[in-house]
């Protein structure tokens, strides 16, 4: 596989794209989604919480046929994007409870905090949570894709594993400022989906 030029450039773009999948912080989201409604002051986690999971299966519903009509890449830029966006509205909201250096906080960090996570989810959903799945079998030749799909899914699980295991000593080094790291994060990845544009291989080869 590694041999031919174009599947190099596909497998470079699919591990990618499972990369940016898990170190956008989706798992630390959606698990320490209470702790973030906390921290902004938000009076029942758990209620947000549920929310936050019905917004993602809206958000999924709506961009699933949209992929098809827009194209992936062009899908891929627009979720990212909002994931950066929602990334900056959440680190502002958090920053502002640091009464000592910001101490611009009030209510207005809650509701904030709320829409920046339905942001959140609602980009990943339609972006980088469903399409780098679907590209694995589109970038690579037939003869290649059984090989190509464990590949990209031991990418997709080693930096979901290294992502949670350092989001507690990442958070409490950084903290309240924790979400801009990832927004950065966000953004490089947003640079490697313009860098190199996602192609579709002819299937039928």
């Amino acid at each position: 596989m590694v041999s031919e030029p174009s599947q190099r450039l596909a497998i470079l773009v699919g591990a990618g794209l499972h990369m940016a999948q898990q170190f956008s912080a989706i798992n630390a989201v959606l698990s320490y989604t209470p702790v973030i409604f906390k921290e902004a002051n938000v009076g029942d986690p758990t209620t947000a919480t549920v929310v936050t999971g019905v917004v993602n299966c809206l958000a999924t519903l709506v961009a699933a046929p949209l992929s098809d009509r827009l194209g992936r890449r062009a899908i891929l830029l627009i979720g990212t994007a909002m994931m950066g966006g929602a990334y900056c509205v959440l680190a502002v909201s958090q920053s502002c409870t640091d009464v000592e250096n910001w101490a611009c906080g009030g209510d207005w960090t809650g509701y904030a905090a709320i829409c920046s996570v339905f942001l959140f989810i609602s980009g990943f959903a339609g972006g980088l949570g469903s399409i780098p799945w679907l590209m694995v079998n589109e970038l690579f030749i037939t003869e290649y894709r059984g090989i190509a799909n464990s590949v990209c899914c031991s990418v997709n699980w080693l930096a979901s594993i290294i992502l949670l295991l350092t989001y507690d000593s990442v958070n409490g080094a950084l903290s309240p400022y924790t979400f801009f790291l990832y927004m950065a994060v966000v953004l490089f990845f947003l640079f490697f989906i313009v860098l190199f544009p996602v192609l579709c291989v002819d299937t039928t080869a």
